[in-house]
C-alpha cells in the first residue's frame, strides 16, 4: 500500500490517469494535488515530511569493525544494524519495488571487512552466514584475495548464471528466504596479502546476515571456488 513517502510516484499515476481523460496537468499540478489529499497546504511541506521519513530511515546503528563500499549508493539503502535484532546485519533498499522507483544499471549496498591474510597463508579458507531475504535480486557473500601491490588473486562474488557455481552451492539468494547458510570455501595462496569479506544487496529488498563465521576450515572440508588447491602434502612425485 502506497503511503506520502511515495507522493512522485502517486503524482506520475495521477497524471497519466487525468491525460487518458483529456486532461492535461503537469507534474507539479499533480503533486500539488497529491499533497491536498493528504490533508496538506502544498507540495513543499509534504516534501519536507518525506525527508525528514526518509532521513530517520537512513539512520542505522553501524557496527564496529564494519565498513561500507564505495559503490553502495546511499540515496537508494540504508545499512547498519538491525533495529530489531542488533545481532543483526540489515541492508535495506529505501524504495519499494511498488513505487514506480527505477534502479537503473546496477545498484547494489555491500558490508564488508578487511583484513591480513599473514596467518591464512596456505591454508584453506571458510566465509560463512546466515542470510535471510525478503523481494531481493539478488542477496550473496562476496571473499576476495589480495596480494601486496593490491593485484586480486581470488576472488568469490556468488552468481546467478554460472552452473559451476550454482552446483558447488554458491548460489545467491533471490526473493525470500527463511535463514539459509552460505558458505565461501576458499583456499589461500602464499602470496596472499590482503582479504576482503562481506555481504552485499543487488536492486531491490531487504537482506540480512547473522552468526558470522570467518576462519581456517579443515582440509577435509572441499572447497567451492575455482583456483588451484593448496596442498597438505606433496603427491604423486613419482608420476603415476
Amino acid at each position: 500500500m502506497r503511503t506520502f513517502v511515495d507522493a512522485k510516484a502517486m503524482a506520475k499515476t495521477l497524471r497519466q490517469s487525468l491525460q487518458q481523460r483529456d486532461i492535461d496537468l503537469s507534474h507539479s499540478d499533480c503533486l500539488e494535488l497529491v499533497a491536498q489529499q493528504f490533508g496538506l497546504a502544498n507540495w513543499n511541506v509534504l516534501s519536507a515530511s518525506i525527508d525528514a521519513v526518509q532521513k530517520e530511515k537512513l539512520s542505522l546503528k553501524f557496527p564496529e569493525g564494519w565498513l561500507a563500499h564505495t559503490t553502495t549508493d546511499p540515496e537508494f539503502y540504508r545499512y547498519g544494524l538491525d533495529p530489531q535484532n542488533e545481532n543483526t546485519l540489515l541492508i535495506e533498499c529505501t524504495f519499494n519495488r511498488t513505487a514506480g522507483v527505477e534502479l537503473s544499471g546496477i545498484r547494489q549496498a555491500a558490508l564488508f571487512q578487511h583484513v591480513s591474510a599473514e596467518s591464512f597463508r596456505r591454508k584453506r579458507l571458510r566465509f560463512a552466514v546466515q542470510l535471510k531475504s525478503i523481494d531481493v535480486d539478488r542477496g550473496a557473500l562476496f571473499l576476495r584475495i589480495f596480494d601486496q601491490s593490491n593485484r586480486e588473486l581470488r576472488w568469490e562474488q556468488m552468481n546467478l548464471n554460472d552452473d559451476l557455481k550454482v552446483s558447488n552451492g554458491l548460489k545467491p539468494l533471490v526473493g525470500k528466504h527463511d535463514w539459509t547458510l552460505k558458505e565461501i570455501i576458499m583456499d589461500v595462496p602464499g602470496d596472499a596479502a590482503l582479504i576482503r569479506f562481506g555481504i552485499f544487496l543487488e536492486g531491490f529488498g531487504q537482506l540480512r546476515a547473522r552468526d558470522i563465521e570467518f576462519g581456517r576450515a579443515g582440509w577435509g572440508v572441499k572447497a567451492n571456488t575455482d583456483g588451484n588447491p593448496v596442498g597438505v602434502d606433496p603427491k604423486n612425485l613419482q608420476l603415476h
